[in-house]
């Protein structure tokens, strides 16, 4: 159900499955649901490693592939929208149902080896306990890749602190377990300044290598991949309730990205649209 990503790349192959569903015979759509928004089971759950994966597994896990095929077969048009739909829609759904708090992704792309993803998510847990800030868990569980959405209100005092710490806890875990902080979604200007705790400085140097040779005045999108001097992972943040507040244009650019998951839509064509319409 969900797509594999980047992180198909960078780990061995393995069959891309929602968090909490089994190797077993393929369950009905009702459960398919119930199943996908249950990440607590994987916790606990030992999933055999590409290397030592028994003959009888692989044969077991082609056999659930085609059953899967098959009962696709069975399930109309429809539904199949409706169920895509919960999966694309999971992050928007997350943040309406926040309450008060802001849903943040900024530990939202984390990848390990299969092997370790266990570990992984009950490190997760135990930092956002830690720093007594709820969050939701959800992912590609097939490629070890996992999503979360750290739930912050920012009307109580010491919230930057709590973002700050849970952010360095999940970087201090995914460096120990050998994985990387983005599966899929970059780097960016968030764990740019962070790829240090994570990548080897060979690897660093041969990116800053890549960056001179292709941007050598440093014009494209400076601190992006390459962290300038002194950058830091967390500057202003947009749900600051202190920064200053943006135009109501923008303002109204941005609630519709986020309202109709408008990601993919040139930002500055949707601000001069709302412009002139007003």
């Amino acid at each position: 159900m969900f797509g594999a990503g980047r992180a198909s790349s960078l780990l061995p192959q393995r069959r891309t499955i929602p968090f909490g569903v089994s190797t077993d015979p393929p369950p009905n759509n009702r459960e398919q649901l119930r199943l996908f928004t249950n990440s607590r089971r994987i916790a606990s759950r030992q999933w055999p490693s590409a290397t030592n994966r028994s003959p009888s597994v692989s044969k077991h896990r082609k056999s659930i592939v085609t059953s899967h095929q098959k009962d696709a077969g069975t399930i109309e048009t429809e539904q199949q929208e409706r169920f895509w739909h919960v999966r694309h829609a999971a992050s928007p759904l997350i943040a309406k149902l926040a309450g008060g708090r802001v849903s943040m992704q900024f530990i939202e792309d984390g990848v390990v080896p299969p092997a370790a993803l266990a570990d992984y998510v009950r490190g997760v847990r135990a930092a956002l306990s830690a720093h007594d800030t709820p969050g939701v868990i959800f992912g590609h569980a097939g490629d070890a890749h996992v999503h979360v959405n750290p739930l912050v209100d920012v009307r109580r005092d010491g919230w930057r602190a709590r973002v700050a710490g849970v952010l360095s806890d999940v970087v201090d875990l995914t460096a120990r377990l050998g994985g990387s902080l983005s599966g899929e979604h970059g780097d960016g200007w968030l764990r740019a300044p962070l790829l240090d705790r994570t990548t080897s400085p060979e690897v660093l140097e041969l990116a800053r290598r890549v960056k001179h040779a292709f941007d050598p005045e440093h014009v494209l999108n400076p601190g992006v991949k390459v962290p300038l001097p002194g950058q830091q992972p967390l500057g202003d943040i947009k749900y600051d309730p202190m920064l200053p507040e943006i135009p109501s244009a923008s303002a109204r650019v941005l609630q519709r990205v986020e309202r109709d998951r408008a990601y993919a839509e040139f930002r500055l064509g949707m601000l001069e649209r709302e412009e002139r319409t007003g």
